[in-house]
């Protein structure tokens, strides 16, 4: 910094000219005749008008000034000026001034403004910016500082134009529409608010532009494993994402409601696929054109005939009308805010939760609806099942008949299809009072004529075989063959194996079968008993598309394809299949590389010694060895939960969620239905780590006597920490080092199924948030970030250094290139990089640059939460050189002493984001740092060091 005197027209003016490139450029001090202090600003980007304050004791000044230059009237008081100027974001000068005017400190820093009072740039990293969760259709609250006024410039990156809002004076917030632009904020001065010296005003406001493209602050993004759905052209490569039915059209092609992914698609006859309805995000736009509304989880169809259809929009809770003719979309039944069924006086006000479609042989409607729904854990309605018909003027009415289960109390049956056949109406029954499904048929009158039970809980689909006069139902895996005279049932012969059969529709000698969990519609001729034609991923060459779990196996990306099982490997040079033949069977034991099948494998982790294990759907877990043998590992084929003290492939587990490889060569076991994590040791025997056994919600209980729900996933640090996704419970949990189980992300909410949690607490202590079904774990070791996939808020979010929970990606259900995500259910991490299985898309996202080490002041962590941290997890803070902890002083203690217990550690002091002071704290040492001294602190070390905050006077 420059400093000298100048004599101007006999006016001594003190000339202090900033150093090169600061920000202010430089200043004149000098005193007018009557004594006043006049400041001149003078820098070539500094155009008035500025903002001046005065904060000197005795003193009161906050005013607009439309000049370069002022005069501070009286100079007998201290004098400190804070002069900013809008629209440049690092502009500010300090000046104090002692009684007569003369200069006695001045400084020049970059800042940017405080939350209470904004003059320049909002940046995207504060709180009231566009940034968040948003779908691009909702208008977007910015700001709300009450008693201020804004100005908003947006400017759009296309054609440069700059729109401008303004706020409402009484609140101070403008709504945005979320998108792609810049965008830059102002406080005005009131005086100026309606003046004609606004767009003077407007015009000297320079730089400051700030964008907010979606992937703003976000990783680099792509998609290294699958194909985008919207990139698919022909049909032998469509991912359908849970098929449900299918309806035909008079051109010869056919629909299908491809339930997760939103949308209905229409497959030619030509081989090749659009979408006819929807699009690829949930949402609700209730009519307007095919390819504009948005759908939730459509499901069954209707054929009205001259290629109009009904199709039910499951979570939108209407039944809504499309006509093929004219490409559009309207609601025709229901109300997306009435949930339960409701007729009043003949007319249907609420629909419930529609289960099937269809025409009585008067050709008058009726559909099978759910009288209940899930409001978070909550039943909310009767639990009933019942037929919704339509009376021949219009009206409905709920049809009346026998209760198939009496042995049962209540409303204890769930109708999943039904048909008319003659005189006879056939339907197929889920009894939630035993979890068994049966076939039964009733008289036109509604009288139980019998019941037959079925081989399986799930599937679907019901029609007649209008060549053999025999009843066809969906028994998930097979076909079940139905004599409606004996209710005899035999397998229907079909030469391809099901994963689950979730309708059937008949049109002439064709019958559609849709395999909703392979994602494939097989159509099949009646009268020739062949297939003609199947669609969707039936080969057993590419991805399925179901990626159900990620690891990292010598370097590269590991990918387990659940619906046709193979393992498959990915990195920058080339991707193979490791292992698997694509078969959904029993693996046989010494089977090597592509030769072997699996059982609905679905979670996979690398061992130390070059092996893969590889957990079954059959409840066991494999190791696919180095040498490319395939052996058993752990449980057995039948589920139980035993064999805890002995060995392991003695014992029984139930379902496995996932399989975690420890680097002392131990397996950490997620036993999701036996609510319990198990552990695996060297020895081969196992131990039950976590959990009681049986589905609970607790907390601070030793681990493995409190209660989990349904552990999805489970992660061991390098220091021993272990991480658990209580799925059902809608939390991560960690295990401390007394054993205990302790809060860490989620606020915790016990569900009895899966997707029954909730969203909220971004940008705030992660004990305090909700998820909703949290799934796959990472740990960055550098920085100690967790990265969670919260699965059914289809978002990836992490908890950084300081216990504050963020998302990383996901504004949504559906596909958006970098946007949206569909179930996520795992993640890995390999370097800095972190891949996130997008399961419900059928993709494996790569997202570059997950480090989250370089914004140590953003995830700075306050002290009271390093006190809550220490008490709760019972333990020092431990650093090392690539984990620098930031602190921030809260300003609410008086003093905080610093303890090293073993290695010298670095304490650095700052204020605001420069440094101002260093000291090494050698073994035992303490440190004493006043709070009012600076604003964070920081804690490094060369070695893996512990140290304890010790508080004083805490509040």
């Amino acid at each position: 910094m420059l400093e000298g005197y100048r004599n101007d027209g006999g006016v001594d003016r003190k000339h202090v000219l900033l150093s090169s490139g600061a920000p202010g450029g430089g200043v004149y001090v000098s005193q007018n005749a009557n004594g006043s202090v006049r400041i001149e600003l003078f820098d070539e980007d500094a155009m008035p008008p500025f903002y001046v304050r005065n904060t000197g004791e005795g003193t009161s000044q906050a005013s607009w000034i439309y000049a370069s230059a002022f005069s501070v009237a009286t100079p007998t008081a201290i004098h400190k000026l804070d002069i900013y100027q809008p629209g440049v974001g690092n502009f500010k000068i300090n000046l104090e001034l002692n009684e007569d005017g003369d200069l006695s400190r001045i400084n020049s820093v970059p800042v940017e403004y405080s939350a209470d009072w904004y003059i320049g740039v909002i940046y995207p990293t504060s709180p009231l910016a566009p940034v968040g969760n948003r779908t691009p259709e909702e208008a977007l609250s910015v700001i709300e500082q009450p008693g201020h006024n804004y100005v908003f410039n947006v400017k759009s990156p296309i054609d440069g134009k700059i729109e401008t809002y303004y706020s409402d004076s009484a609140i101070g917030n403008v709504d945005l529409v979320n998108g792609d632009y810049d965008w830059r904020a102002f406080m005005i001065p009131e005086q100026l608010r309606e003046s004609e010296q606004l767009t003077t005003y407007l015009g000297n406001l320079t730089g400051g532009w700030t964008s907010i493209e979606q992937s703003t602050d976000r990783p680099s993004i792509d998609y290294v494993i699958g194909s985008a759905p919207d990139e698919v052209g022909s049909v032998d490569q469509i991912n359908f994402n849970y098929p449900t039915d299918t309806a035909f059209v008079s051109d010869g092609s056919f629909l299908v409601t491809n339930t997760y992914g939103a949308n209905i698609l229409q497959i030619s006859p030509d081989g090749t696929f659009d979408k006819a309805v929807g699009q690829y995000r949930e949402g609700f736009i209730e009519t307007g054109m095919a390819s504009e509304v948005l759908l939730n989880a459509p499901a069954r169809m209707l054929a009205l005939g001259n290629d109009e259809f009904l199709f039910n929009d499951t979570r939108n809770f209407v039944i809504r009308h499309f006509d093929y003719k004219t490409d559009t979309v309207d609601t025709v039944y229901g109300d997306t805010n009435v949930t339960n069924v409701e007729i009043e006086s003949g007319e249907l006000k609420g629909i419930g939760a529609v289960n099937h479609l269809g025409l009585d042989p008067n050709g008058k409607l009726f559909f099978t609806a759910y009288n209940s729904f899930f409001d978070g854990d909550q039943v909310v309605g009767d639990g009933s099942s019942m037929v919704l018909r339509q009376a021949d003027d219009d009206s409905w009415f709920v049809w009346e008949h026998e209760t198939p289960f009496p042995e049962f109390p209540g409303k204890s049956f769930r109708i999943v299809d039904m048909i008319f056949n003659g005189d006879t109406v056939g339907m197929i029954l889920f009894n939630t009072g035993d979890s068994k499904k049966w076939y039964a048929q009733f008289n036109a009158e509604g009288d139980l004529l019998g019941k037959v039970q079925l081989g399986a809980a799930f599937g679907g689909g019901l029609v007649v075989d209008p060549f053999s006069g025999q009843v066809l139902v969906g028994d998930h895996t097979r076909i079940a063959e139905i004599d409606p005279d004996t209710l005899e049932v035999s397998t229907f012969a079909f030469p391809i194996a099901f994963a689950n059969v979730s309708t059937m529709r008949l049109n002439g000698n064709t019958l559609l079968i849709t395999d909703s969990d392979l994602g494939v519609i097989h159509n099949y001729n009646l009268m020739e008993r062949e297939i003609i034609d199947s669609f969707g991923k039936t080969s057993s060459d590419g991805i399925s598309g179901n990626i159900s779990s990620l690891a990292i196996f010598d370097g590269s990306l590991i990918a387990l394809d659940n619906r046709k099982p193979r393992i498959i490997e990915f990195n920058e040079e080339y991707s193979k299949i490791i292992v698997g033949n694509g078969q959904q069977k029993h693996a046989s034991m010494g089977r090597a590389d592509e030769n072997t099948s699996f059982y609905f494998p679905n979670a996979i982790s690398s061992s130390v010694d070059g092996g893969i294990f590889i957990s079954e759907g059959n409840h066991r877990i494999l190791k696919y060895s180095a040498d490319g043998d395939i052996s058993a590992f752990a449980g057995s084929l039948t589920a139980g939960f035993s064999g805890n003290d002995g060995p392991a492939t003695a014992a029984q587990f139930r379902s496995i969620g996932d399989v975690e490889a420890t680097n002392d060569g131990s397996v950490l076991v997620a036993d999701t239905y036996n609510h319990s994590i198990r552990e695996i040791g060297v020895d081969g025997v196992v131990k039950q780590i976590v959990g009681n056994g049986s589905a609970g919600l607790d907390w601070g209980l030793p681990a493995n006597e409190g209660g989990l729900n349904h552990p999805r996933s489970v992660i061991e640090t390098e220091d021993g920490r272990i991480f658990v996704s209580d799925s059902w419970n809608n939390r991560v949990i960690e295990i401390g080092e007394d054993g205990e189980i302790l809060p860490f992300a989620g606020v915790g909410k016990y569900a009895n199924y899966q997707g029954r949690g909730g969203f909220s607490g971004d940008g705030g202590d992660a004990r305090d948030a909700e998820l909703n079904t949290p799934a796959g774990l990472a740990y960055y070791e550098a920085d100690g970030t967790l990265f969670i996939v919260d699965g059914f808020n289809n978002k990836v979010r992490y908890v950084d250094s300081g216990g504050d929970i963020h998302t990383l990606i996901g504004e949504g259900r559906g596909y958006e290139f970098g946007k949206l995500l569909n179930l996520p259910t795992d993640i890995a991490l390999n370097g800095d990089d972190l891949y996130v299985a997008d399961t419900g898309n059928a993709l494996v996202l790569k997202l570059e640059n997950v480090d989250r080490t370089g914004n140590d002041i953003a995830n700075a962590l306050s002290l009271d939460r390093a006190k809550s941290n220490i008490d709760e997890v019972g333990r020092a803070e431990h650093v090392s050189s690539t984990d620098i902890d930031f602190y921030e002083l809260s300003g609410l203690l008086e003093d905080t002493f610093i303890f090293s217990h073993d290695e010298t550690i670095g304490i650095s002091m700052y204020g605001g984001e420069n440094l101002v002071h260093s000291v090494d704290l050698e073994q035992g040492e303490q440190l004493k740092i006043e709070s009012s001294g600076y604003d964070y602190f920081s804690v490094s070390s060369d070695e893996m060091a512990e140290y304890s905050i010790f508080f004083v006077d805490y509040d």
